[in-house]
Parts: structure tokens; C-alpha cells; sequence
């Protein structure tokens, strides 16, 4: 579907686990690896990653086949918005 859609930025608002419960499964490949990830004809590659208190950000590259690569950037929050507002925490936003 990101291929599809021409997607540019990916916003992830959960973390892979929340209150012991696994909430999403990895889908991106670790920025250390030696190679990228092959999902079917499609290889990924994590070419950038910054954290910051609230989120990382990596800049992702996909490419199919022989076609030119796409470069898509993943926001991946890491602070649980069913709870975040309550207490008032909006930083994502300022």
C-alpha cells in the first residue's frame, strides 16, 4: 500500500509494546543492518534514524524491482496518546 499510494511519511502512533501488550509488530528493518529487508519483491533499507524524547524519526528507502527508490520518512511515537492528553502533554504539537 505505501508503494501503491506513492506514500512519503509514515506516522506510527504506538509502540511496539504498551502495558505488556504487544501493540505492532516490527515492520522496519534496524539502521545498523548490513543489508535491507526483502518483503516479497520490495527491499527496505533504514538509511537515517534520530530520537528525540517523544519519537524517532528514520528515513526509510524502498525500492521494487528495477524501479527508481522512494525515500519515506517514519514517525514512530513513543508516547501512548490514549493517555498523553490527559495529562496535558502536547509536544508533539508545539
Amino acid at each position: 500500500m505505501v508503494w501503491q499510494e506513492e506514500t512519503r511519511v509514515i506516522v506510527m502512533t504506538t509502540k511496539e509494546v504498551e502495558r505488556m501488550k504487544p501493540k505492532c509488530a516490527k515492520y522496519w528493518p534496524d539502521l545498523d543492518a548490513a543489508s535491507a529487508d526483502t518483503y516479497g519483491p520490495f527491499e527496505v533499507r533504514n538509511v537515517h534514524e534520530e530520537s528525540q524524547q517523544d519519537y524517532t524519526l528514520r528515513e526509510l528507502v524502498v525500492k521494487k524491482g528495477d524501479s527508481a527508490e522512494r525515500k519515506i520518512y517514519h514517525y514512530h511515537f513513543l508516547v501512548s496518546f490514549s493517555c498523553s492528553f490527559e495529562r496535558g502533554q502536547r509536544c508533539i504539537f508545539n
